[in-house]
């Protein structure tokens, strides 16, 4: 009886294991199928998180503008000071964000939002055009 039901169980147990991996394999098998989508998707994401960061420090920047270059004769909205100030900024908006939500400060967070900052000042002019603003080459 005890050799039964052993038997039993242990045919459960590998269905089970067989069914998770069918089931895995399959999940995999429909990411990869949908991956242009799901990458199409996520540039969507991308480009309107940079829209947005863009409206975000132009409207920080361009008040400004005036009285930088009358006190120092720096334009911030040209390439190299617009790079430094959207990387600043960055900077200190991810640092906000991270003490608003009490999350332990990483040298490596703090350097992922410089690079999104210096990206932000260094592709400015062309994140509003969507068709000069392109993330990838379209395959199909």
């Amino acid at each position: 009886m005890i050799a039964f039901l052993t038997r039993i169980f242990g045919s459960v147990i590998i269905g089970v294991c067989v069914s998770g991996f069918t089931t895995l394999a399959m999940a995999l098998l429909l990411t990869i199928r949908n991956l242009s989508g799901i990458l199409r998707g996520l540039q969507h994401l991308l480009r309107s998180f940079l829209r947005a960061s863009f409206r975000l420090y132009a409207r920080i920047l361009n008040p400004i503008r005036g009285t930088v270059y009358e006190f120092t004769g720096v334009d911030v909205v040209a390439p190299l000071p617009r790079t430094v100030v959207t990387t600043v900024l960055s900077i200190l908006l991810g640092l906000v964000i991270m003490l608003l939500f009490s999350w332990q400060i990483r040298w490596r967070v703090v350097a992922m939002f410089a690079i999104y900052g210096a990206f932000v000042g260094l592709a400015w002019e062309s994140i509003l055009h969507s068709d000069d603003f392109q993330l990838g080459v379209n395959l199909e």
